[in-house]
């Protein structure tokens, strides 16, 4: 398949070599020495063949044995509830990336935040890598939807970590409810009713989207800002009669807006009608329809649908 020869080269190309671990393999492991691959891990263990035959099926196990990558290997019963006949071949092998992150990252090296898969999206034309939320509170959480049950099964190219369900590619209000730092953002989409409209595919207006996200310490300035304001709590904030308008406001349609893309002074419409000014001397802030300017400070989360950029405060539209 072209497509997957084109996957192909541009995993390769994109490797990042990283040392592996010198543990050493004992009796406990299976193993005399390290196992030459990935694959040879996922390949040897009983409760993976079904992602062996898929991996062979779509020529990613050729994959896996060049070049230095850490797998997320979905067992026998994490495919329960997936059929790989209703995909297509872009899409079963775009699938099957989402668990695949190149270099070798231990248990011991993840931490909370976003990590880039070697899944692609596919409304750009230029395959930006799709991302998965990491969370370590408590074990390995993968996007809020996949436990890490076995860690650190170390080959000579990489680390498989077996995991208790399949990772589904994201879209934008995957990757913000799976991160507790947008709680808040999250409860007010789901308040407001638009987690449906965000979930949009990536190929239907008014996706795909560019989602401009307060965190959780944004909406806390927003709260801090001014004390005349009728703005103390989170719950004046939820209760607040346009919040539907303050959220839409935050988000452009049709267009994936990545940090790349943005030039000086541009100022582009929102779902809320009203527009946004965007500016790059000094950093990347945005002035609002008030006069007020907030900071971007993390750019670039990709999804299936979108993309995300983290900010330092809540940005508001003319309010009534």
């Amino acid at each position: 398949m072209k497509s997957l020869s084109k996957i192909m080269f541009l995993a390769v190309l994109l490797i990042t070599s990283v040392s592996c671990s010198d543990d050493d393999y004992g009796s406990d492991d299976g193993y005399a020495t390290p196992p030459a691959y990935t694959f040879n891990i996922i390949a040897d263990s009983p409760d993976h063949t079904v992602l062996e035959q898929l991996l062979i099926d779509t020529g990613l196990d050729q994959v896996l044995s060049s070049g230095t990558f850490t797998v997320f290997a979905p067992t026998d019963d994490a495919f329960s509830g997936i059929d790989p006949s209703t995909l297509t071949d872009d899409e079963l092998t775009n699938l099957l990336l989402n668990h695949v992150v190149t270099g070798n990252v231990l248990s011991t090296d993840l931490t909370n935040g976003y990590v880039k898969t070697n899944a692609t999206e596919s409304y750009s034309g230029n395959n930006n890598f799709i991302d998965l939320y990491v969370n370590i509170d408590n074990g390995v959480n993968l996007n809020n939807s996949s436990e890490v049950t076995v860690a650190d099964l170390e080959s000579s190219n990489g680390t498989v970590h077996v995991v208790d369900a399949v990772i589904t590619i994201p879209n934008v209000v995957d990757l913000a409810a799976s991160n507790p730092m947008f709680s808040n953002l999250a409860t007010a989409l789901t308040q407001e009713n638009l987690i449906a409209t965000l979930s949009t595919d990536a190929g239907t207006s008014p996706a795909p989207f560019t989602v401009f996200a307060p965190n959780d310490m944004a909406f806390q300035n927003f709260l801090d800002e001014d004390p005349n304001d009728p703005f103390e709590t989170i719950d004046d904030v939820l209760n607040f009669s346009a919040l539907t308008d303050v959220l839409t406001y935050h988000v452009l349609p049709d267009g994936a807006v990545r940090a790349a893309d943005i030039s000086d002074g541009i100022t582009p419409a929102t779902v809320q009608g009203e527009t946004i000014t965007i500016n790059i001397p000094d950093g990347v802030t945005i002035t609002d329809q008030n006069g007020r300017v907030v900071n971007i400070i993390a750019t670039d989360v990709t999804g299936s649908n979108g993309v995300i950029h983290v900010l330092d405060n809540v940005i508001l539209p003319t309010l009534p």
